[in-house]
């Protein structure tokens, strides 16, 4: 991997989603309570937590899915503020346990993440859109599977398969709610890495997570949800040794190997 760490380091000035003193309740029960942080284009963030402590909420929030009831999330660019929902247009969001198309093609899914609206093409994909398809259906595994309908896949092989149509939106933040939980040890080293990547070419990436160990070696930088309130937000260590988060992830999957950072760690990445 190039040393060179100028586009990351440009890409953080670029713009970042901001919540300020973020409250949320479902009826009259507060689900999150004076949330304030941020997340920046070229930064990679895990949220973790206990079932229930907000996390999904919180999500939505991010994504400008669901409003708060108090506070605000906006975007923060160089030339001012935009307020959620306008800039959810730089926003892919890829949520838990979606429905799943069962007569359509992994590729026919993936491509419907280029179909944008108001383009001149309508609804026909140009060459470049059908190039970024089949590289993030190579990226994420799913390339010799592109003709199978969803009804023929694993829960691991659909899991890839959202996450082949997340990376093909080509947005500048990617939100993934719980997107590892079905995949094998060498999907996920491999998700991880292509999201490391991403992260270096100036995406902003946020993971929810109940794998503990890679809140603990894997990324610089983690938020920990408890009784909806942000109880930690900075290097994972202490998250570590957090009771509640230990206890809701003592089912937790296999280790992931340690992040390397050498030119053919990561093996081929799609440029988005």
């Amino acid at each position: 991997m190039n040393e060179d760490k100028g586009p990351q380091s440009r890409a953080k000035t670029d713009g970042s989603i901001v919540l300020e003193d973020v409250t949320y309740s479902y009826g009259t029960h507060r689900v999150l309570n004076g949330i304030t942080t941020s997340i920046s284009r070229g930064e990679f963030m895990l949220l973790v937590g206990s079932n229930g402590a907000g996390k999904s909420t919180l999500m939505q929030i991010i994504a400008g899915e669901v409003a708060p009831d108090s506070g605000r999330a906006i975007m923060r660019l160089p030339g001012g503020c935009v307020q959620s929902p306008r800039y959810t247009r730089n926003v892919a969001f890829l949520p838990q346990d979606l429905q799943d198309p069962p007569f359509m093609t992994v590729r026919e899914i993936v491509s419907l993440a280029r179909f944008l609206p108001g383009r001149s093409l309508g609804w026909r994909l140009t060459d470049d859109d059908k190039a970024l398809v089949e590289e993030c259906l190579s990226h994420c595994a799913v390339d010799r599977l592109a003709d199978r309908t969803f009804a023929q896949l694993s829960g691991g092989e659909k899991q890839r398969a959202w996450l082949a149509f997340t990376l093909a939106q080509q947005r500048d933040f990617i939100l993934l709610d719980e997107s590892f939980r079905s995949l094998d040890t060498e999907s996920r080293s491999a998700m991880f890495n292509a999201l490391c990547n991403l992260a270096d070419q100036g995406k902003g990436i946020v993971l929810v997570t109940h794998d503990l160990d890679l809140t603990q070696r894997q990324v610089p930088r983690v938020l920990l949800l408890r009784d909806g309130r942000l109880c930690h937000d900075g290097p994972p260590s202490p998250v570590w040794s957090s009771a509640d988060t230990v206890a809701d992830s003592a089912a937790q999957p296999a280790a992931l190997p340690e992040h390397q950072t050498g030119p053919d760690d990561r093996g081929p990445i799609a440029t988005l």
